[in-house]
């Protein structure tokens, strides 16, 4: 009898094991999915890259993106990429601010469904400038004017709030619970009219609001002090087929008072939600890297001191590696995040090997040193122009990098004489008479306008053959070949210079 109790005991102990088991996988499995996308860094074509694809790999595997961002902005056209793209995605997107939000930035949180952000951060301030700080046209101005509107609109929030991000013409003003903003006109128009405003952004400044002012103004959803309080604070909800996020109080007024048009269900809290982070590939992390304003000028400036380094010293060695690798890094950087290179690569290359042509081979500095010039310099100011949003910034940047080359060359001729590496190359001992060294020979005079054959490559100086005697002797050209026939043309104490043997024809 006890034994049969047990039995039923122990059945009974297992079925509810195993339905409790059965409910934590049920719950376990249906648990919704956050993708998290990084914006932590300044707006520019590889980011852009970045985020296609992770909000691809976000919508094959979460319920929603949450873009997690710190930025000071960027280049508009990068913004252009980043906002279509969450306009194009089904999925619901929210932007958490952490820290700032400031110029495309803005924008990009204004394209979400909604804002929260995290107490003491910035939004705003979306008027594009140039790189060296001035503004940009009117033309631009009205392009972000209008698409800053259209994402507050699309996403039920207040435009003429977003306006003041970007127009410092306007004058933003509450009056009763309405906020609008007016342009100068108006503003004086009012207040000739006795109206009681509150005035939230003069004219002649930009809108940037913390996280308070925001709330208050009703721009954002929420202030959250961590990503898990954002979790804790959303549900996703399906609006005639399509999804969404929504609060627990705008569910609950939803089913109070619903729409009959619309078929409403609630799907999953975000509580507990499982985190999928969508890291940066490597691919991506140079891309954004090179594309980024200094960094991009900065290997360029290395990689072209490096290149010109090399032309001026005998073989092969570090200058020229470490320039060719700079180089390739930053076009490669380019092509990754997939700006238009293809044509500045190939005067860029056409235009060193011109340049080679004239210090290796033709003595002197001609057509073919200044076309190579030109080719280098303009292949590059092409991949600028590629990569900046205005002609102008492209300059900018483009400038900076030439600079940036001539103060790197200048601080390498001062310093690097005095290194050890150096003295490897050169040779700096003096020959004294103390020591034993005795004055050239006269007799040197006796080889002006005789023949003979460089020993060695002559790059300036070297060695030649002549009259059977070895020579130490100097081009009066950057190059001339080992073996080349040489002829004296000057000999001034010991300094014996030649130049190539010219062709004699006879009548």
């Amino acid at each position: 009898m006890r034994r049969v109790r047990m039995s039923r005991l122990v059945r009974v102990f297992s079925i509810a094991a195993w339905a409790a088991l059965g409910v934590l996988y049920s719950a376990e499995a249906t648990a919704a999915t956050v993708a998290v996308i990084d914006i932590r860094t300044e707006i520019g074509k590889g980011l852009a890259r970045y985020i296609d694809r992770a909000m691809t790999d976000a919508e094959a595997q979460a319920d929603i993106v949450v873009f997690d961002m710190n930025t000071p902005g960027g280049r508009v056209d990068a913004m252009r990429e980043i906002v279509n793209r969450i306009f194009e995605s089904d999925i619901p997107t929210i932007a958490y601010v952490h820290n700032e939000a400031i110029s495309a930035g803005a924008v990009i949180a204004l394209a979400c469904d909604k804002i929260v952000m995290a107490p003491g951060s910035t939004i705003g301030d979306a008027a594009p400038v140039s790189q060296t700080g001035e503004e940009l046209g009117e033309k631009v101005i009205s392009y972000i004017r209008g698409t800053i509107r259209a994402a507050a609109e699309r996403n039920d929030r207040n435009p003429d709030v977003a306006e003041a991000m970007v127009d410092k013409k306007k004058v933003l003003v509450r009056t009763g619970d309405t906020v609008e903003s007016l342009t100068a006109a108006e503003y004086a128009s009012r207040l000739e009219s006795s109206v009681e405003m509150e005035v939230i952004k003069p004219e002649g400044e930009l809108l940037t609001l913390t996280a308070r002012e925001a709330m208050n103004l009703q721009f954002v959803e929420r202030i959250a002090d961590s990503l898990d309080d954002v979790w804790a604070a959303y549900t996703v909800v399906e609006v005639d087929g399509q999804r969404r996020v929504m609060t627990s109080a705008q569910i609950q007024a939803r089913e109070e008072a619903p729409d009959d048009g619309e078929a409403f269900r609630v799907i999953e809290s975000l509580e507990g939600a499982h985190t999928l982070e969508l890291k940066h590939e490597f691919l991506e992390r140079l891309a954004m890297a090179v594309t980024s304003s200094m960094l991009g000028s900065l290997l360029l400036s290395i990689g072209m001191l490096g290149i010109f380094i090399e032309f001026r010293t005998p073989g092969f060695g570090v200058p020229g590696i470490l320039g060719l690798l700079c180089i390739a890094l930053f076009f490669g950087g380019h092509m990754i995040a997939e700006v238009q290179t293809s044509f500045g690569l190939l005067a860029f290359v056409l235009g060193l090997g011109l340049l080679a042509l004239e210090v290796f081979v033709i003595p002197g500095f001609g057509v073919a040193g200044i076309a190579g010039m030109v080719l280098l310099l303009g292949g590059l100011l092409f991949v600028f122009g590629q990569s900046a949003p205005t002609l102008t910034a492209a300059i900018t940047s483009f400038s900076v990098a030439i600079l940036l080359t001539i103060g790197l060359a200048a601080v390498v001729g001062m310093a690097l004489p005095r290194t050890k590496a150096w003295n490897r190359l050169i040779l700096s001992t003096q020959q004294l008479s103390a020591a034993g060294f005795q004055a050239p020979r006269a007799e040197l005079g006796v080889l002006l306008g005789k023949e003979g054959v460089a020993l060695t490559t002559l790059r300036p100086a070297g060695t030649a053959d002549i009259d059977g005697d070895r020579i130490d002797v100097v081009s009066d050209s950057e190059f001339i070949a080992k073996d080349t026939e040489i002829e004296v043309v000057e000999v001034e104490g010991a300094r014996v210079v030649v130049r190539p043997r010219r062709e004699t024809t006879t009548a």
